[in-house]
């Protein structure tokens, strides 16, 4: 239990540093690590021997955080072009791959490097897009500008939103599920510890630290210009819809573990398991959060 509340307050610690200085390269350092080991974890769960196909998820997975993190920097469309040039390179290399080992490498472990490649960076990088996200013109006013001196403010507070959406849906979960006995499973072939009790209790608990987190903001002005100010009867409806979000992607790659045969992906955090066990609710809200944030802005 020490081992598991030192891990876990290093880990916090490190969160806590990169918000400090997200615009310094910490971020990207970080959740390029994150995502060198989240593909590396998947290709191990699903029993990868090609070490080529390994060793390229591994590559592409470290390379694209900073690869999408820069072009976002440079201009608005070149991660854009990112995008699909790394793509076309996974779905190009990785069936050669497969093919000229057929006998040893099978279908679902080239999805498993594809999505370590691909996916799972993409996932981790949702956060930089967030970072980078400057306002323009926003849906529910007619009025185009820029936030001014609230943007570093403007884009922490969504970067927060985002992560209380997967920390704190997950922990009023846990606790609610345990509090009402969890009686009414949720998946209980996948995960047979969650309950409906606790995923209404974790998307309830969510949407009211998020409204608690609106009003610290919008209280102390820290949104700058009032016409960027995130209204707040979109932002209980988008925390609840990225705290369901969140549970789907706890419950994926919940699935993902049990049809592999392990209990964690790895244990690069100790007691807490790998990178994937971690960041699972995460790979799902921050890009949904990010695409959403394009939409409304």
């Amino acid at each position: 239990m020490k081992v598991k509340v030192i891990a876990g307050l290093i880990a916090a610690s490190l969160g806590v540093a990169c918000i400090l200085f997200m615009y310094s390269p910490l971020p990207i350092i970080v959740l390029s690590g994150f995502s060198l080991l989240g593909a590396i974890e998947i290709c191990r769960a699903m029993k990868t021997t090609n070490k080529l196909l390994i060793a390229l998820s591994a590559v592409f997975a470290a390379i694209m955080p900073f690869g999408l993190s820069y072009a976002r920097d440079l201009a608005n469309a070149a991660y854009l072009r990112v995008l699909p040039l790394a793509a076309v390179a996974v779905v190009l290399l990785f069936p050669l791959i497969m093919l000229s080992d057929f006998k040893r490498t099978s279908f679902q472990q080239m999805l498993a490097a594809g999505i370590g490649a691909f996916i799972i960076p993409v996932g981790f990088t949702g956060l930089s897009f967030i970072r980078a996200l400057v306002p323009v013109a926003p849906l529910w006013t007619p009025e185009v500008g820029t936030v001014g001196e609230g943007q570093t403010a403007w884009n922490i507070y969504w970067i927060l939103m985002a992560l209380f959406c997967c920390w704190v849906t997950d922990a009023f979960a846990y606790f609610v599920g345990k509090a009402t006995g969890g009686k009414h499973k949720l998946a209980p072939s996948v995960s047979p510890n969650k309950s409906w009790e606790g995923a209404v209790g974790g998307v309830i608990g969510a949407a009211l630290v998020n409204v608690l987190l609106w009003v610290i903001f919008y209280k102390g002005g820290f949104f700058g210009v009032a016409a960027f100010v995130p209204p707040l009867w979109l932002i209980i409806p988008l925390s609840v819809v990225m705290s369901v979000v969140g549970t789907l992607g706890d419950l994926t790659f919940s699935a993902i573990k049990r049809q592999a045969g392990i209990k964690d992906f790895g244990n690069v955090i100790p007691e807490h398991g790998g990178s994937l066990d971690r960041f699972d609710s995460y790979l799902f809200v921050v890009p949904a959060l990010w695409a959403i944030l394009e939409l409304l802005y």
